[in-house]
Order: structure tokens, then sequence, then C-alpha cells
């Protein structure tokens, strides 16, 4: 991909992520220096959707990220990864060495989504942050709400499907469905953790539009504590 491709698709991604809102070439022009005309960007823009990294939910409206556009972006960041750039609160640092369920809590509200630990000795699994999983939700119809709550009821059953898709080097990222989770709305950061002690499984679970570079890096910066 050229550099300006990406650099748009890039921008539409992370602007999507913070409004929620289909990005339209105006926009973009309103509130970005490309240094091209608007008629360059549309075409850019034109280009993405026919390259499935974007797409367009209405003739009228603008342009959001697709699931090959998401794991295009989650690949920028990891290959970009600046530790210094994220700043761990202390609570979390203090709660890694704590209870898991502690961390997980922690977790959960410095990033603002659904956070999940497995103590792989034991086997104890837990979780909260429902509802802030829910609060960054866009709107969906019933199914998708029924599918989701059934994720969640699940993840107990499914926790130890993760552990083959983790490495504990850096966080592994699920876009849409994933080993512990079904829903096409929704993704996971998963990492893994030696306390000494015993292993933790720790993971993130969001919508698509998460704070992956937040996100991430959070969860890469906890091996520090190791």
């Amino acid at each position: 991909m050229q550099a300006r491709s990406q650099t748009i698709l890039e921008t539409v991604i992370q602007d999507y992520i913070n409004t929620g809102k289909p990005v339209s070439s105006d926009q973009l022009c309103e509130s970005h220096d490309f240094g091209v005309k608007s008629a360059t960007i549309r075409a850019e823009l034109s280009r993405l959707i026919d390259s499935g990294f974007l797409m367009q939910p209405h003739t009228s409206s603008g342009r959001v990220p697709t699931d090959k556009g998401y794991k295009f972006f989650v690949a920028k960041v990891l290959a970009d990864l600046d530790d210094g750039s994220v700043k761990i609160k202390a609570s979390l640092k203090d709660a890694f060495g704590d209870a898991v369920g502690k961390l997980v809590e922690d977790v959960a509200s410095e990033l603002s989504l659904l956070g999940v630990g497995y103590g792989t000795d034991e086997g104890n699994l837990h979780k909260d942050g429902l509802d802030e999983l829910f609060m960054n939700l866009d709107l969906l119809d019933r199914q998708d709400v029924f599918e989701i709550i059934r994720d969640f009821e699940m993840l107990d059953e499914r926790i130890e499907n993760i552990l083959n898709h983790i490495s504990g080097q850096v966080p592994s990222v699920f876009i849409g469905k994933s080993p512990i989770t079904k829903s096409r709305h929704l993704s996971v950061v998963a990492d893994v953790y030696d306390r000494g002690d015993e292993e933790i499984v720790l993971l993130a679970i969001g919508p698509k539009r998460m704070d992956y570079n937040k996100t991430i890096k959070t969860f890469r910066l906890l091996h520090q504590y190791e």
C-alpha cells in the first residue's frame, strides 16, 4: 500500500474509533492536512473501499473500517510499539501483584472494556466490566445483544481455547470472532503473564472500535512487572 493511502486509512480508522461516526471525505479535508486536493482524497477512499479496507454503509454516508481495515490498523500498532508512549497508572502496577480479581477490575476500569483474568494453576476465572462493554458498543439489534450475553456466559467454558493463540511476548488481537467469542461486533486483546507462582491469562473484550493503541500498549507494559 502506498504511503498516502496508508496515512488516509489510519486516519479514517482513528477518527471512527474516536467518534463512532462514519467518516466523510469532507470531514477528512476539514480536520486533516494531507497536502492533496479533496478529489484526490475521495479517489483514495474509493480505492480503499475497493480493496476491502473500508466500507460505506449507505450511499450518502461516510466510510467505516472493515475487519480487514482493523487488522491492518492493529498490525501497524503492533509494529510500532513504543513502551514510552503510554503510562500505566500506579493502581495497575500494584494490582499486578495482587489478587487476579483486583487486576481484572482495574484493567476493566482503566480501559473501559470488559476485563477477564484466568489463573491457569487454579483454573479460576474473574470477569469485570460488562457494563463498560455495553456502554461502549454501538447500537445493536436484539439478536446481537443476545449473542454478546451468550459469549459472556460461555467464557468459563471457552477460556482455555485462547491458550494456543497467545505467545506471552506481544498481545494477541482478534477482530470479530475469536477463540472465545462468537459475536462479530467484538474484539479481544489477550496475553499471558508469569507471576512466579502462577501464569495468568488476561483479556480485554470490547467493541471493534476500541482504543487499540492504549489497550495493546497497556498489556505490553504489564510484562515489566513479571
